[in-house]
C-alpha cells in the first residue's frame, strides 16, 4: 500500500507523493558528509508507475548517480525497456555496460529510506547498479583494487556469470 497526498508531512513527501500519482518517479541523490558516506541516488515510484524494480547507485558523486538513475527511469517510460538482476544492460551510463544485481534489505535499511516511507516498509524490488572500474574490472572481480571496492560496497549477490 502506497501514501496517499492526506499522510504528507512535508513539501518533500508531497511533491514525492504527487509526482508518483501523476506516473512520474522521484530520483533522491545524497552527496557526501565530510568523506564519511558514500553519495548515492535512487529513484522512487518506478516500481509503482512500470513494474520495474527500484534502482539504487553508490559511489559515483551525487549529481553523476541521480542522473544515471534517473536516465532507468527515462528508459523504462520512454523506450519500454525491461530490467532483471544478474544482466548487463548499455545505456545507462555513457560509453560503460552497467550489470544490476538484486539489492538486498541492508540497502534498503541504508539508502532507499524515501521508497521505505512511500511503500510503508521494504516490500518493493530494488536492484543495484553496479559500474566497471576504468580497467573494465567489476567490484567481485578478484584483480578489482580495494579503493574501488570501497567506492562502490555490493548490497547483493555478484551476477551468476555463465
Amino acid at each position: 500500500m502506497m501514501r496517499a497526498l492526506a499522510e504528507c508531512n512535508s513539501d518533500y513527501e508531497t511533491n514525492l507523493v504527487e509526482r508518483i500519482q501523476n506516473g512520474d518517479w522521484q530520483v533522491t541523490s545524497v552527496f557526501e558528509k565530510r568523506g564519511e558516506d558514500l553519495p548515492f541516488a535512487y529513484t522512487i515510484g518506478i516500481f509503482q508507475n512500470f513494474g520495474q524494480p527500484e534502482l539504487l547507485m553508490v559511489g559515483p558523486d551525487s549529481k553523476s548517480a541521480a542522473h544515471y538513475v534517473n536516465r532507468y527511469g527515462a528508459l523504462i517510460k520512454e523506450k519500454g525497456e525491461t530490467y532483471a538482476p544478474d544482466n548487463f544492460y548499455s545505456g545507462i551510463m555513457d560509453n560503460l555496460d552497467v550489470c544490476m544485481i538484486n539489492a538486498n534489505s541492508e540497502a534498503k535499511d541504508e539508502y532507499t529510506l524515501s521508497c521505505n516511507w512511500y511503500y510503508r516498509g521494504r516490500d518493493y524490488p530494488l536492484m543495484q547498479c553496479i559500474w566497471p572500474s576504468s580497467k573494465g574490472f567489476w567490484p567481485w572481480d578478484p584483480h578489482a583494487w580495494d579503493d574501488y571496492k570501497k567506492l562502490q560496497p555490493l548490497y547483493g549477490k555478484p551476477p551468476r556469470i555463465q
